[in-house]
């Protein structure tokens, strides 16, 4: 008995509902089993006989419906399970793009990134489709649980579809730069002049260059905290 009861408790509790229907089924076979024979020996009426299979039949038919819910319910949770897995998969995914284009414009470019009041030292280096995850999979960004999550992702790539395109408008100052020092005329005074005040806007340009990649790495922060805290409440799956 005792065996039993820690079994009992052991057991989730549909594991234990389950186990009940079985053994209420079990004696209801073995009832109307019992019945039958008592039918067929002659000593049962006919009319007994009719009204216990018609209730017999009634319990089956309610036990079938039982463990058909039971069943589906077990579908739908199986469905849910994977569409969490599948969620946590692609913000992992998508946490992992991010970090590495950090690391990899950070390694190649982290001298420009702190020098304010300066020009970067050249042309910068713009992938076609700098973020191929995040590309691929937006139509999948609304089954994130979280709103919160949600929104920081938005906002995060946009800042950083900005900030790739901000590098591109400043790689165009840097070529009309490289094109007016080769000018025939780039000695004179007044051409000179002009250079001098183009490099003064690339400079200014530049240093937004850089409050808006401080403004993604914010956001990116927060996002990422966002995630730890959703997974440490349940919202999400790690």
């Amino acid at each position: 008995m005792k065996g039993l009861i820690e079994v009992v408790r052991a057991n989730r509790r549909w594991e234990n509902a389950f186990a009940l229907l079985l053994v209420g089924l079990a004696a209801l076979a073995c009832f109307f089993g019992a019945l039958t024979a008592l039918k067929w020996a002659g000593l049962l009426s006919t009319e007994v006989a009719s009204w216990v299979q018609a209730i017999g039949s009634i319990g089956a038919i309610l036990g079938a419906v039982w463990i058909s819910n039971k069943q589906h319910r077990q579908d739908l949770n199986r469905e849910e399970r994977r569409d969490r897995a599948d969620v946590a998969g692609l913000i992992r995914s998508l946490q992992t793009e991010l970090d590495v284009a950090q690391e990899n414009f950070e390694r190649e470019y982290g001298s420009d990134l702190t020098s304010m009041g300066k020009r970067f030292s050249g042309i910068i280096a713009v992938a076609a489709v700098p973020f191929q995850i995040y590309s691929a999979n937006t139509a999948r960004i609304g089954k994130i649980p979280s709103d919160e999550v949600r929104k920081l992702f938005v906002r995060t790539y946009g800042l950083a579809s900005s900030f790739v395109l901000s590098l591109e408008t400043n790689n165009g100052f840097e070529r009309q730069l490289s094109e007016l020092a080769l000018h025939e005329k780039a000695h004179e005074i007044d051409f000179f002049a002009n250079r001098l005040v183009e490099g003064q806007k690339a400079v200014a340009y530049a240093d937004s260059v850089r409050k808006l990649y401080k403004s993604l790495l914010d956001s990116k922060g927060e996002l990422f905290e966002a995630i730890k805290v959703a997974q440490f409440h349940g919202e999400l799956d790690r």
